[in-house]
Parts: structure tokens; sequence; C-alpha cells
């Protein structure tokens, strides 16, 4: 789960400096067993997916937020705000949830 987060949380940025051009936030939640990652930036237009050649080195990052995370969307709020947030369940009792490096 934590490197579903990290891959997630980097996607999501990368988009909010390419695409949204504005200062952004991300932030951690837990709650009713699981972690909830936002990502929020003061760009009011939605994430697009990108429908690019395979052999394209971009243009991937919601197809991946979408594989990794167990759910994902946007919510825009009345001050401007845009976030793009994905949810991933919370690792079984006993299970730290961290990395282990092979």
């Amino acid at each position: 789960m934590v490197q579903d987060a990290v891959l997630v949380a980097s996607e999501l940025a990368t988009n909010a400096v390419l695409h949204a051009r504005t200062s952004f936030a991300v932030s951690l939640s837990r709650a009713d067993g699981h972690v909830l990652l936002q990502v929020t930036d003061a760009s009011s237009a939605p994430p697009q997916r990108a429908w690019r050649d395979p052999l394209d080195v971009s243009g991937r990052g919601l197809s991946i937020v979408e594989t990794v995370s167990q759910a994902w969307g946007v919510d825009n709020s009345a001050n401007g705000l845009k976030s793009v947030w994905a949810s991933f369940p919370v690792p079984p009792a006993g299970d730290s949830g961290r990395a282990v490096m092979p």
C-alpha cells in the first residue's frame, strides 16, 4: 500500500505542476479502513485522461492512479480549489504497510 500511495502522490503532484500550474498541497488521512490521499490545487479544470500512443513517454498518470488505487475522484470546492483524491485499503492488523526492499 505504501508504494502505491507514493506512486499516486507523485503522479497527482506532477499533474498539479504540469497542468494546474498553481501551488498545491498533499494530504493524507485515515478513516473507515482506508487511507485517503488528496492533492489540492487552485485550478478548477478537472483532470483529463490522455489517450496516447504506446511509445509516448507521458500521459499515463491517471491510468496509473486508477490501476493502483482502490478508488479515485475529484472534488471542487466553492472557493475554487480542486482536490484529486485516491483511496487505499489499510493493511491488515500486524502488517505495518511498510515497503520491504528485496
